[in-house]
């Protein structure tokens, strides 16, 4: 699990720091290290939908294991619904995250050919950077009750 979780925790700030890239890039039009912005929006794109999908995996994989440990205690409902209740906004801010920063890059492509007004797609990044922030805070928040959570769970085995 703790494997898991610094994984998690690398792959959040692998993908800021390329979020943080990606808009330099893209502000000042200048390559960074020789690569352009379309690029580094790629790859930020693929390491930013991956990271959140592990996040959220996290989540389901630690509730699924756990399960079957505390059935047989009294308390297992209660340990249940904290669950639920930790896991819960991860889902709604691990996707909403996925869906704006999809969107930012498909309207990159489309201000890149032509199609579209760049200046939505930069006014949405700075929308969506903000936000990802936010989520960052409520990840990191959810990843200590659930690391709590299973302390708690663990001693009480």
């Amino acid at each position: 699990m703790w494997i898991f979780l610094i994984s998690c925790y690398a792959l959040m700030g692998i993908t800021t720091i390329l979020l943080l890239m990606t808009g330099y890039a893209g502000v000042t039009h200048q390559p960074i290290f020789g690569i352009n912005h379309p690029r580094i929006a790629t790859v930020t794109m693929i390491i930013l939908s991956f990271a959140e999908t592990l996040i959220m995996y996290f989540f389901i994989a630690t509730s699924k294991a756990y399960r079957p440990l505390i059935s047989h205690l009294d308390n297992a409902q209660s340990f249940q619904i904290s669950m639920a209740k930790i896991k819960g906004p991860i889902y709604k801010h691990v996707s909403l995250t996925i869906l704006i920063f999809g969107i930012i890059f498909m309207l990159g492509g489309a201000a890149d050919n032509g199609f579209s007004i760049g200046w939505l797609h930069g006014q949405l990044f700075l929308v969506g950077i903000v936000y990802y922030f936010y989520a960052l805070k409520i990840k990191n928040t959810a990843f200590k009750d659930q690391i709590s959570l299973i302390n708690e769970m663990d001693d009480t085995l």
